[in-house]
């Protein structure tokens, strides 16, 4: 599962039921590198809980997948950030499952994410 920077701030910030949910997944635990760029902005102190996370990169294949992504849900009318999309077509390209309380991402459940949307 991948975790979105939403997800990792509630961690950081202690959240109990988040932290609970997680440890009741067997799943590795990983995040992005848009979404480490997200929280390192704004927080910085990010270090040691990194260290427990796989963090999937951004390549040409995922840029590919966002291309696309983007030009779908623009056509439909549902248009998303870059940030988003870029995050969405990493956890497509891995077939991993993305954990948000960002309800935006519920509208690229159809064009192949994955997502279990919390909250």
């Amino acid at each position: 599962m991948i975790l979105d920077t939403n997800v990792i701030i509630r961690l950081m910030k202690g959240d109990h039921d988040v932290l609970r949910l997680l440890e009741s997944w067997e799943e590795s635990v990983s995040t992005t590198v848009v979404n480490v760029y997200e929280v390192l902005k704004g927080r910085g102190d990010l270090v040691s809980l990194l260290e427990k996370f796989v963090i999937y990169h951004l390549t040409e294949m995922e840029v590919k997948i966002a291309s696309d992504l983007y030009k779908r849900l623009k056509s439909s009318g549902r248009a998303k950030g870059d940030v988003d999309i870029l995050i969405a077509s990493i956890a497509i390209s891995h077939n991993e499952t993305l954990v948000t309380f960002d309800r935006d991402f519920q509208d690229m459940m159809e064009f192949g994410l994955k997502a279990v949307i919390l909250g």
